[in-house]
């Protein structure tokens, strides 16, 4: 599900986190990324109003496949997409 949208593009793990849960002592880290991504969490955890609270596009979503970790890919409202050529 999405927490927040947007559309961004880049590096999963990287620009793009790649987090198991949500976590707000995290806070800084998820300042400083493009998108956030979480395997697992509540709609209204903690986690989820902080990235809310700081308009970062976000989503949990469970099935992400870890061989897409340092591939480029794409974020647009609860999507996450690998980008052709990867």
């Amino acid at each position: 599900f999405m927490i927040y949208p947007g559309q961004v593009q880049g590096i999963l793990g990287d620009d793009i986190l790649l987090e198991d849960t949500l976590d707000p002592g995290r806070h800084a880290h998820y300042q400083n990324a493009r998108a956030v991504i979480a395997r697992m969490g509540g709609r209204l955890s903690h986690g989820s109003t902080l990235l809310r609270e700081l308009r970062k596009p976000s989503a949990v979503l469970p099935n992400v496949d870890m061989a897409w970790v340092g591939k480029e890919v794409r974020y647009r409202d609860g999507e996450l997409l690998l980008v052709e050529g990867q």
